[in-house]
């Protein structure tokens, strides 16, 4: 039973007037110290106000003048929050003990082994909850986010869209299940769920945190700010929204502001990794690569093992020309969980893991991953493995498959969730320039490595507006949603200025948001978008043009690949691939690259581009009948 003055404290507890709460539980507690309900309730409120030392004190308390389950629960769950998961594990066995077919007790167990890094012991306890619990949004949730760590990406979807049908409405949970969902690239689903937790908690600091980063990754970047000026003038000190303000401003291109904001957080706080990491990033967006690498390699020394930071000191030691060492880095993408376009089937092993030993007379399966460019890139190691005898599969996305059956030494071809038996070795495709101890000099630069049957070419000659002149096929933007669009993407009024060249027919290959920029000012550009519906389309079609220029998109991995003319178009700080200061690519004989010369500086790189194109009429061969 409560008392008076401990319902009205318990009332300041449920009203979030946390610290309130806890004065007037100490007073209960000096008048009732045998009550275990009150110090349970005290408890809660001293974790709430993140005294998980007190907390903890009164939890015990509770527990012995009550034996009460609840409180052994919230003994546990505040045990992990403090690290301490042996002690936490022995609370839950007592639990157990009591009540062996608690669903509860099961999903704090695998809460238990998840914060040991033991995701296949958490999946397998969460799977007993749900046994017992089918609906319980907590646990899908977590169940969720466990199997994204595991790569089970589509069974981890499907839990979190299971769980948005019984979360309720409150708003911990709903704004748990949107980060998850904001984890697993689902940010439509993620969006509505944020903003039914802010309508019950609106001045939410973290949601309106975690919403804004959402908006970002869906290249929304004014809304993000948006979202994010609201949490900003609720806390303006807050270090989270110092840190958002930071990669806010940085997608907008402001990196003045973006840097003002970093030195901000890191006079907040000089040790924050995240703080350190934003400094770093943006010292590459400068141009300042070397000041970067050192940035990262000193942050790495605070943090060993780290994969994110592994993985940004490996793309740098890339872009750098460092391959060999980079490579190598790069594998610490694999503890990453999902990243780009992880595929789904990755995570279960169908073969061991090529390593290197031979290969003659073996069948070996090569994974995608991230991106469609990614891939296209890197299936021309499919060659190397050949010339060591081996008989090699690929496993692509959707929009891949039927060009892959054309990609050159590939014999069998599988879409991502396939499960094929029968190989003896796989490996992811970013694996393979490691395993092969690829350095500059050894790069597997021949091409074309793919092609389109000659019927396909012939088509595509078909669809194209007659015509004498040179036949260019343009890009201006990538997938808004890549986390460096916003300095890879130009804008069509600024691209668009290369149809002022005379004697050369332009045809869009643009595909997705930007396409809309081409519907609203053609400038005489015939749009190949209709007839295109995967890559295979697109190889036909680029097969047809006599040069492609694009910016760094899988459209000119794809050329490049067919050994077409290609010209692209780079930010100042570039993807890790293209290297520095050079305007051929070891990977792509036919390509030639266009550098902006400093930051924001694409009005230059189209004035060379447009000067280039006026004199290529002479080098390029005779315009309209060019196949691959």
């Amino acid at each position: 039973m409560l008392s008076q003055a401990a319902k009205r404290a318990e009332r300041l507890l449920n009203q979030k007037r946390v610290r309130e709460a806890c004065m007037a539980f100490d007073k209960v507690v000096a008048q009732e110290p045998a009550n275990g309900q009150v110090h349970r309730l005290y408890g809660l409120a001293l974790r709430d106000a993140g005294n998980l030392e007190a907390a903890l004190e009164h939890f015990k308390t509770a527990v012995v003048l009550t034996r009460d389950p609840v409180s052994m629960g919230d003994l546990a769950d505040t045990l992990m929050r403090a690290g301490n998961f042996d002690d936490a594990e022995m609370c839950l066995e007592a639990l157990f003990a009591l009540d062996p077919e608690n669903p509860v007790t099961w999903r704090r167990l695998a809460a238990v082994s998840a914060a040991r890094n033991d995701d296949h012991a958490a999946a397998a306890q969460l799977r007993e909850s749900l046994a017992r619990a089918p609906e319980d949004a907590h646990t899908l949730t977590l169940f969720g986010l466990i199997g994204l760590r595991l790569r089970y990406v589509e069974a981890a979807r499907a839990a979190l869209l299971k769980a948005r049908r019984f979360v309720g409405n409150e708003a911990y949970p709903l704004s748990t299940l949107a980060d998850a969902m904001g984890l697993a690239e689902m940010y439509e689903d993620a969006l509505p769920l944020y903003d039914k937790a802010l309508a019950l908690e609106p001045k939410s600091v973290a949601v309106l945190c975690n919403k804004a980063g959402v908006l970002l990754s869906m290249g929304l970047r004014q809304e993000a700010l948006n979202t994010l000026r609201r949490a900003e003038a609720i806390a303006p000190d807050a270090l989270p929204v110092v840190q958002m303000m930071v990669a806010v401003w940085r997608n907008l291109g402001d990196l003045q502001k973006a840097g003002q904001y970093s030195a901000r957080a890191l006079e907040m706080d000089p040790s924050h990794r995240t703080a350190r990491a934003n400094a770093a990033t943006l010292m590459m967006e400068q141009g300042r690569f070397e000041d970067g690498l050192q940035a990262i390699r000193a942050l790495l020394r605070d943090h060993p093992g780290d994969a994110e930071i592994e993985r940004f000191e490996a793309l740098t030691l890339l872009l750098t020309g460092r391959l060999r060492e980079g490579f190598a880095k790069n594998e610490s993408r694999l503890r990453l969980g999902l990243r780009g376009r992880d595929l789904d089937a990755g995570a279960k092993v169908l073969a061991p893991r090529w390593e290197g030993q031979g290969l003659e007379g073996k069948k070996i399966l090569l994974t995608a991953e991230e991106g469609f460019g990614d891939t296209i890139h890197f299936v021309r190691y499919a060659s190397l493995l050949v010339a060591r005898g081996a008989e090699v599969g690929v496993r692509v996305q959707p929009a891949l498959v039927r060009l892959a059956k054309y990609m050159h030494d590939v014999r069998h071809v599988h879409r991502e969730g396939d499960e094929p038996a029968g190989y003896d070795y796989e490996i992811a495709m970013l694996s393979l320039p490691h395993v092969l101890r690829t350095e500059l000099g050894s790069i597997p630069g021949h091409t074309p490595y793919l092609s389109v049957p000659s019927a396909a070419a012939e088509l595509w000659q078909s669809r194209l507006e007659p015509s004498a002149r040179l036949r260019v096929g343009l890009v201006w933007a990538g997938n808004p949603k890549h986390r460096n669009d916003h300095n890879r993407s130009i804008p069509w009024d600024l691209f668009s200025k290369l149809t002022d060249v005379p004697g050369v027919a332009f045809y869009s290959l643009q595909l997705g948001p930007a396409r809309a920029d081409l519907l609203r000012d053609p400038r005489g550009v015939q749009d190949l978008a209709p007839y295109i519906a995967d890559y295979f389309d697109t190889a036909g079609a680029v097969c047809a043009l006599d040069l492609i220029i694009s910016v760094d998109t899988s459209v000119a991995h794809l050329a490049g690949a067919l050994g077409k003319t290609v010209w692209t178009l780079l930010p100042l700080s570039p993807d890790w691939r293209w290297l520095l200061g050079r305007a051929d690519t070891p990977w792509y004989p036919s390509m030639r690259l266009f550098r902006q010369p400093e930051l924001h500086g694409w009005p230059r790189v189209i004035s060379n581009v447009a000067e280039a194109l006026a004199h290529a009429r002479q080098a390029l061969p005779e315009p309209s009948t060019t196949v691959c």
